[in-house]
């Protein structure tokens, strides 16, 4: 369906197959696109032509450097790159220029860089080549639209924010207006969108009270195309834009665009998007609780498609689990959660909305009076928080400035203690910490220096040693290894092949009474770990077993206090490449921004 006389064409650049998501944006003639390469952490740029990819950065393996690219995006003439570097030596983050052609081809340069960068990504250029604007968050989780010269000068803030991040940044083709998609009520994930003069002299809404977000410009400027529900399936619209302010109504270019993420468009106008298509959801099943074997097969729980497929918990008498919903649809993938409690065997739910701006993982408090999240608080603040499970009221147990903090949480069977996993910040190597719940206080237990880092932790039935993943360096592609809560030296488990390692997605659980300790195993051969094989390590005698669950990408596993349930969610989503060609409007219709 559409306003136009003629919809136009969608087509299917590459399959799920041949594609694995994360593109940055299109070169201006279409032929390219730039993405990191998730595998290394390295920049690629990828030949839609030939179907070639021409790596830009040759950083390794993760093994070697834990240095990767952040969003990029391509100079108008093609000529140039611009991209988000992080150096993990540094603790350090900057926006580099690096030339594609020419004698310094391959050769980057940093042309901004500040000391409390927590994150900055290459958004756009301006059509004469001479600036980048970039999205910036500061460690005071205060983020901003910069203008950063190519060549010399100063970088200047052009709009700032409190801890929501704008997206969908977009120069127009004349350069004088930038347009950008951003939540105004911190309550709601819902994104209306802003246009804004690059001189910096003033600001004009586009669209409001709805869940909208940038898709890009007409080839001429005239029009801004922007994906929206309004009709009552998500399509891509376009506005008439007069000095920077809307001039008549929208018009739906094409409907049912379900599920698309809009990477950017050309200058012919073609709109290039990624499509996700796939299963997410939490899927039960009843183990024997004497041999721990699956006695069921997979139920699934059919959740919400917005779910969080890493956050997923246990209440404490096994009748309920808690999941984390996304407020709104697939734009608000950045914004607030909500936590849904629900009963194993009513089906019945209930949902808690705590104020804050992202939630990464939900634990259950051993005496399920309260929920332990690890997230972020409404003015981004990172922390682990308890929320009360009838007002949804927060406390902050601990916090950081740190993104990576609370990593991979486990709760004392009495719950006045709790360690997880820190890396970052003035943390050199990964460390173990022990966190008292009640007063916040931390001190730390066990330390591992790079290239070696701890991959998992679960603490045991009596509280008195944790059993641990160690992976790199020594230990090769991994050990699990028991360690008293106190620290001192591990003691060796199980050590995997150079063929296998632990899965990074999922977490340990502890089943059989605390006799076997569950995880996921990936092959050697599958570094995405697309395929994820549950595995029981009897914890007395060292023997590995599967529990012969179809291997998916599994995301988060959780056994029930009682033994007698495991919970697993999958994110079996895979991405499709796409493109829509130019929309043709009606000429006597056109309202163009001449001015």
């Amino acid at each position: 369906m559409s306003d136009l006389p003629v919809a136009p064409a969608t087509r299917r650049i590459y399959s799920a197959d041949e594609w694995d998501g994360g593109g940055d944006r299109p070169s201006p003639d279409g032929r390219y696109l730039s993405k990191t390469d998730w595998s290394t952490g390295d920049l690629v740029l990828r030949d839609l032509t030939t179907n070639s990819t021409v790596r830009l950065t040759n950083k390794g393996s993760w093994d070697t450097s834990d240095d990767f690219a952040e969003t990029s995006v391509i100079s108008p003439d093609g000529k140039s790159i611009a991209y988000g570097w992080y150096s993990h030596s540094a603790r350090a983050r900057e926006l580099r220029v690096m030339a594609l052609v020419g004698p310094d081809s391959g050769k980057a340069r940093a042309i901004y860089r500040a000391s409390s960068l927590a994150f900055t990504g290459a958004q756009a250029w301006t059509p004469d080549g001479r600036n980048i604007v970039a999205g910036i968050q500061l460690d005071d989780k205060t983020t901003h639209i910069a203008i950063v010269p190519v060549f010399e000068g100063k970088a200047k803030r052009l709009k700032s924010f409190d801890w929501r991040y704008p997206n969908g940044i977009s120069v127009s083709p004349n350069g004088k207006w930038l347009a950008y998609d951003f939540p105004p009520d911190e309550k709601s994930a819902d994104r209306d969108i802003f246009l804004l003069a690059l001189d910096g002299s003033g600001e004009n809404v586009i669209s409001e009270k709805g869940d909208e977000f940038v898709v890009g410009w007409t080839r001429d400027g005239s029009r801004l195309l922007y994906g929206s529900e309004k009709s009552g399936t998500q399509g891509i619209w376009a506005i008439s834009l007069v000095n920077g302010k809307p001039a008549g109504s929208p018009v739906l270019v094409r409907s049912d665009m379900w599920r698309m993420a809009p990477l950017g468009t050309t200058l012919a106008g073609r709109v290039v998007y990624e499509v996700n298509r796939g299963l997410r959801d939490v899927f039960t099943l009843t183990l024997d609780p004497r041999t721990g074997e699956a006695v069921s097969r997979p139920t699934a729980m059919n959740g919400p498609a917005n779910i969080n497929p890493l956050a997923l918990a246990w209440s404490p008498d096994g009748q309920h689990i808690a999941q984390v919903v996304l407020r709104g649809g697939p734009t608000g993938i950045y914004g607030p959660s909500d936590i849904v409690i629900r009963s194993i065997e009513q089906g019945e739910r209930r949902r808690l909305s705590p104020q804050m701006s992202q939630i990464l993982h939900v634990y259950w408090a051993p005496y399920g009076s309260s929920l332990v999240v690890r997230g972020a608080d409404a003015k981004g603040q990172h922390g682990i928080f308890a929320v009360d499970l009838k007002t949804a009221k927060m406390r902050t147990i601990a916090d950081s400035p740190v993104p990576g903090f609370g990593r991979w949480l486990t709760i004392a069977p009495d719950g006045k203690v709790a360690f997880f996993v820190n890396q970052g910040g003035a943390v050199r190597g990964t460390q173990i910490a022990r966190l008292d719940m009640a007063t916040g206080a931390m001190q730390p237990v066990y330390r591992v220096d790079e290239p070696q880092r701890l991959e998992g932790i679960a603490i045991s039935q009596d509280g008195a040693s944790l059993w641990i993943g160690i992976r790199g360096g020594v230990y090769g592609r991994g050990i699990i290894a028991s360690l008293p809560v106190a620290g001192g030296t591990p003691r060796e488990v199980y050590r995997f092949s150079q063929s296998e390692a632990v899965s990074q997605a999922t977490n340990f659980a502890l089943s059989r009474e605390g006799r076997e300790l569950v995880f996921g195993v990936t092959q050697t051969t599958d570094p995405s770990g697309l395929k994820v094989d549950l595995r029981a390590l009897s914890l007395s005698n060292g023997t590995l077993r599967s529990l012969n669950i179809p291997p998916v990408r599994i995301s988060s596993l959780r056994v029930s206090p009682d033994g007698r349930r495991l919970a697993y969610s999958i994110s079996d989503v895979s991405t499709e490449l796409w493109s829509m060609d130019q929309p043709v409007f009606d000429s006597g219709k056109a309202v163009a921004d001449r001015r």
